[in-house]
């Protein structure tokens, strides 16, 4: 029978009470006679080529997991001849890390990085593997949600000349689409002239929703505004009318939605005047329309990938029905059909990519506006795809700790801000600020104004949306952090199951109680103070050889290693938004 060995310190920390220590718990089917440097940690290897347990060659083993992302990166060495050329090892490959004694993943990911190499110690192959949440940068394609910005609505192609057409700002800061027919000119009947919006055909979306309202300068009954949809660029015969309101000197509100009032299929909006009446000269300059508040909505997803087509009341997206639009469109590597995404309330007002954008960038701009919720990508599911989750983060405490095995928390005071300039770009292209502010105790005593920049990028860029996130940045630099790092290892209490977990069993995402801490005040405490610090577990990385998890409490440190593991490779051409 085989005995798992286990590292000295762990029997000193939990001496075995008797002569002689009780039998472990009988490993699962498929990882009998396996360790890893003497913890019960198994390691699996699949390819095309070869699916192998390597848990006896494995010389280290290492791993981390992260809040927002879920399993991050792993690296393992195995002692293995190089002459042979194992086919169970190759890029893309899967690797496996098991809890030996149930069968339990432990984390999981794509290897990326094989290699090999010689040495005083011997022959080595070094496998270097992404967590499954690697696959959210896999793929950069435009994207669109909601759109307010004008900058991307160019003259139709079926314009007639000589019409004008300009975008300004109002007098309230609103910005404005005006149309007017050109002057001193013969318009037979049919002329039109306007603009349209193409992006989410480009996209190779669906329209679901447009919204905009007119007012012109004269009534007329010989003189319409039309909103025409139409389904790919060709247009011809797929063109169809929405909606056609004679010219009028009082403001016209309109919205339509997919089905209601166009079939659904739609991809392409168009906004124009048309000339209904006889042939006629055109007088005077008063023949034009401002067109204000226009709003574009792409049709969504579920996450199991199915069209929605219907609900579209609102001229905004929750960040709950994105999340649930990605899966189901682009992350097909994750288990769309049976993730957990927790519903969210805010209206976010713009978030278009029409150049482009990778759903993990997505997911990072969604948490700007919605701070209190993560992401992660973890084991698979019984469908073979890695299970999905967006959650808020929990407020009740899920592990109990204490500092025996080592804690350190460095100094915090950078963390605090009273001020931040958002900077984002609004519907005309306009690069614009928008400052919030906060009291902070600390720097109000101290007679300092300490003010943080953050940049929305060009994508969601909104006052409201610039508000939001500046404000939830604030709430979360109001006090300083109980920022640290704490060592575990050994067992520690998983409140949530009821028993004791070993170390590489520890996740992040979760909240911990940890003894022996002098508590302060926290903005990301979850509960009242009580003689303890309540942290966010954001990153966990463990290693086989000192059996030992390392947490990073709050906030992450910023190492290079880690700085690596979170941005994952770039794909040829990709390049990186700057923040």
């Amino acid at each position: 029978m085989h005995v798992y060995r286990r590292p000295h310190d762990y029997r000193r920390r939990r001496p075995w009470v008797g002569t002689a220590p009780p039998a472990p718990p009988a490993p699962a089917a498929g990882f009998e006679g396996v360790t890893v440097l003497n913890v019960p940690l198994a390691v699996r290897l699949s390819t095309g080529g070869g699916d192998i347990h390597v848990s006896a060659d494995v010389r280290e083993l290492s791993f981390r997991s992260v809040v927002p992302g879920g399993f991050a990166s792993c690296e393992i060495r195995l002692d293995r001849p190089l002459k042979l050329d194992p086919q169970e090892i190759a890029a893309y490959g899967q690797l496996y890390v098991y809890d030996g004694r149930n069968g339990e993943t432990v984390w999981q990911g794509r290897m990326e990085d094989p290699g090999r190499g010689a040495g005083p110690d011997g022959e080595i192959w070094s496998l270097n593997a992404v967590g499954p949440s690697a696959h959210a940068r896999d793929r950069t394609v435009p994207l669109v949600y909601v759109e307010r910005s004008l900058e991307r609505w160019f003259r139709s192609d079926i314009s007639d000349k000589g019409g004008e057409d300009q975008v300004r700002i109002e007098s309230t800061d609103a910005p404005i689409l005006e149309l007017q027919l050109p002057q001193g000119m013969d318009l037979p009947n049919g002329y039109h002239y306007g603009r349209w919006y193409r992006d989410i055909a480009e996209a190779g979306q669906k329209l679901a929703r447009i919204a905009y309202s007119h007012i012109e300068g004269v009534a007329s009954v010989n003189t319409q505004v039309m909103s025409v949809v139409q389904t790919g660029f060709a247009g011809g015969g797929s063109r169809v009318a929405v909606f056609t309101d004679n010219f009028t000197t009082g403001a016209v509100a309109r919205a339509a939605v997919v089905v209601t009032d166009f079939t659904n299929a739609r991809d392409i909006v168009e906004l124009r005047l048309d000339r209904g009446g006889a042939t006629t000269v055109v007088a005077s300059n008063t023949v034009w329309s401002e067109i204000s508040g226009i709003v574009v909505r792409a049709l969504l997803l579920t996450k199991a990938g199915v069209e929605i087509t219907t609900g579209y009341t609102l001229n905004t997206v929750l960040a709950s029905e994105v999340v649930a639009d990605l899966l189901g469109r682009l992350l097909d590597q994750f288990d769309g059909a049976n993730a957990s995404i927790a519903t969210t309330t805010y209206a976010i007002e713009q978030l278009a990519y029409p150049d482009g954008v990778t759903p993990a960038q997505v997911l990072d701009d969604l948490i700007a506006l919605e701070g209190g919720h993560y992401w992660a990508a973890w084991e698979d599911t019984s469908t073979g795809k890695a299970r999905f989750e967006w959650r808020a983060w929990p407020t009740t405490v899920a592990y109990e700790a204490n500092t025996a095995g080592g804690f350190a928390s460095p100094a915090s005071a950078a963390d605090l801000y009273n001020a931040v300039s958002v900077r984002w770009r609004d519907a005309l292209g306009r690069i614009r600020r928008t400052r919030r502010t906060q009291t902070v105790a600390a720097l109000t005593d101290a007679g300092l104004t300490r003010e943080a920049r953050l940049d929305l990028g060009d994508d969601i860029g909104t006052q409201a949306n610039a508000e939001r996130a500046g404000d939830k940045f604030l709430a979360a630099h109001s006090s300083p952090p109980n920022a640290g790092e704490l060592a575990v290892a050994e067992p520690i209490l998983d409140v949530t199951v009821g028993r004791m977990v070993d170390p590489w069993l520890i996740r992040p995402g979760k909240l911990i109680r940890v003894r022996d801490v002098q508590p302060r005040v926290d903005a990301l405490n979850a509960t009242d103070r009580d003689g303890v610090s309540v942290f966010r577990v954001v990153a966990v990385d463990y290693d086989a050889a000192r059996n030992e998890a390392r947490l990073s409490l709050d906030s992450s440190p910023v190492r290079l290693e880690e700085m690596l593991a979170a941005a994952g490779p770039l794909a040829p051409g990709q390049t990186v938004r700057r923040r």
